[in-house]
């Protein structure tokens, strides 16, 4: 708040000179002809002509050279006044108009929109319930801040050993500053000091130590619940406003869904005098000090990037849309324009990623399309000498018809299902690993029988016939195995398949017999895993993934050999790689 020493010092300790009687004599003129007065007739048209008036005052401008011409101290003895006498004579009558003042800027930066206020009207603070003071050597500026913020309900100071007489000059001054209109307010500060002084329940032990004002502080926010508070960290040491800083950052949170308000401030001045290493008297106003979480959350940053590499991109989406949100209002005040770039860019990979995890690979399509070149995208699933891109194949498939269309679609499809199953088994989701894998293999084993059936004339893809176009409906996979295999007959209704073993199997004869064997009952574990809740244990449940993932590989291997081939500069390993999530870095 605004610091009266220089002013009271001058007044004080200088009157053998003659100068605090006639600098009296100007306030009284001053107050008389309602040059500081608000609630007058006499306030100018707007806020600055206010301020501009009060900064031209000869009175103001005189007691302004005076403090800094003359250091009061150097002079103790010569007064003759006690300190009561000074505070009744001198300082208490002036208090009124110097609030007058601060009030006065502090409106200015309310219509600003520097300092939050009370709905529907920008001349007044927002109510709060509760004020906390730190009380340092001088009460002058707590005074200020309790007649501009005036809480509500409760009052708490935090003092200490050497500012335990403080809490009286708090007591009288604010009395002083607001008079008789005001005496809610004066009762509940009064009654404060008293309580204060009575019990020592909130006297600071180590005022060096800043953990102990953080408890103190956190202890009167968790007993006042979801009510609105005023911390003032103006008064006490640097270590006492450290600590304050940072009970209130952390404790302006969501509790039980609703977020606790609990808004700091610090009185500063818009000029200072560093010669005698004091603000300027009449240009001071209270700051809003902003919470750092609302700024830019560093913690939401570091476990959004966790989230996102244990492939839980939604939630790390949502994460950074409130890093991104909270950024927007502050990053070029601050700064941090480097991570509100980075935070959007994640948002947005992280978004198209979670949709395409999930396969809506429509809308994956449209959000990468608004915002590829902002994340590289690309970079990482475009083969650019071949223009494939991975979410344009994706997304031109609607259903099994579609599907089966092209060779194309149905390789990068049953790709993009293993690679989901490889960041399911990495996020320690075993159960839709195992899935994923054998949606692997039973895409392409259908697409195969749908081959062979269309060779042989069994379908005709201009027909429609989306009943011959789905042979294995209602089998399980290990049916299929066993008819590639020639080890059964497959039938669907009147369709039936005659093509020889030789035209079925092709390039997956390659594989033994014990291996089929194995990926039957692999298949026939994942049925029992799926509907009866299999029991099993986790390690073999971890050893059926990796058994799935290793074969579902080489069926992939197998299948997309002749298409790779075809495309130049394409290897297995770079068709992966195309389906293949990015890492931030």
């Amino acid at each position: 708040a605004m610091k009266l020493s220089p002013l009271i010092d001058v007044i004080a300790h200088n009157r053998h000179r003659n100068l605090g009687g006639s600098c009296w004599r100007t306030v009284n003129r001053y107050l008389r002809w309602g040059g500081l007065n608000l609630r007058g007739n006499s306030m100018p048209e707007t806020i600055q002509d206010k301020l501009n008036k009060i900064k031209n005052d000869n009175w103001l401008r005189k007691l302004r050279e005076i403090s800094k011409g003359m250091d009061a101290y150097n002079n103790p003895s010569n007064s003759s006044f006690s300190p009561k006498q000074i505070e009744e004579k001198y300082l208490n009558p002036i208090l009124p108009a110097y609030w007058e003042v601060f009030h006065t800027h502090n409106i200015s930066r309310r219509r600003e929109n520097l300092l939050p206020n009370r709905e529907g009207n920008n001349d007044l603070p927002p109510c709060y319930d509760v004020g906390i003071f730190l009380v340092g050597f001088s009460s002058i500026p707590i005074v200020l801040s309790l007649a501009e913020i005036q809480p509500n309900e409760q009052i708490y100071f935090l003092y200490s050993s050497e500012t335990e007489s403080v809490l009286h000059e708090i007591s009288n001054r604010i009395r002083a500053m607001l008079g008789d209109s005001h005496s809610p307010l004066i009762d509940l500060v009064e009654d404060t000091v008293l309580n204060n002084l009575k019990h020592s329940a909130l006297k600071i032990d180590n005022p060096s130590d800043p953990v102990e004002t953080f408890k103190r502080i956190k202890e009167i926010v968790n007993q006042v619940g979801n009510k609105s508070v005023a911390l003032d960290l103006t008064g006490g040491k640097k270590t006492m406003i450290g600590g304050g800083f940072i009970a209130g950052s952390i404790l302006t949170s969501i509790d039980d869904g609703q977020r606790r308000t609990c808004d700091m401030f610090y009185i500063d001045s818009l000029e200072f005098d560093p010669d005698r290493g004091t603000p300027t008297p009449g240009t001071e106003f209270l700051s809003l000090l902003e919470n750092p979480y609302d700024m830019y959350n560093v913690q939401h940053t570091v476990e959004a990037e966790k989230l996102f590499k244990q492939h839980n991109y939604e939630a790390a989406a949502n994460l950074w849309k409130g890093v991104r949100d909270k950024l927007e209002k502050h990053a070029t005040r601050y700064g941090l324009e480097t991570e509100k770039t980075d935070a959007v860019n994640h948002h947005r990979r992280a978004n198209c990623y979670s949709l395409w995890d999930a396969f809506y690979y429509d809308k994956a399509k449209n959000l990468k399309n608004r915002h590829e070149n902002s994340w590289g995208y690309n970079e990482k699933h475009v083969h650019a000498s071949a223009q494939i891109d991975v979410l344009d194949i994706l997304s031109e498939v609607s259903d099994r018809r579609s599907l089966f269309k092209e060779e194309a679609r149905v390789i990068h499809y049953s790709v993009d299902r293993y690679q989901n199953g490889i960041r399911r088994k990495k996020s320690g989701r075993l159960d839709d690993a195992i899935v994923r894998f054998t949606q692997v293999i039973e895409m392409l084993c259908s697409y195969k029988i749908y081959k062979i059936a269309q060779d042989n004339g069994f379908v005709d893809v201009s027909s429609g016939n989306t009943k011959s176009i789905d042979p294995i409906k209602g089998k399980f996979i290990s049916d299929v195995i066993r008819f590639l295999f020639g080890k059964s007959t497959l039938k669907d209704g009147d369709v039936h398949y005659k093509a020889s073993n030789e035209d079925m199997l092709l390039d997956i004869r390659e594989y033994g017999a014990s291996e089929v064997n194995d990926l039957i009952n692999l298949i026939d574990y994942r049925n029992d895993f799926i509907h009866f809740n299999s029991s099993m244990k986790q390690q073999q449940t971890e050893t059926n993934a990796d058994a799935l993932q290793e074969f579902a590989k080489k069926f992939l291997e197998n299948f997309s050999s002749d298409y790779c081939t075809k495309i130049d500069g394409l290897s297995f390993e770079g068709l992966l790689k195309l389906h293949e999530f990015q890492r931030l870095d």
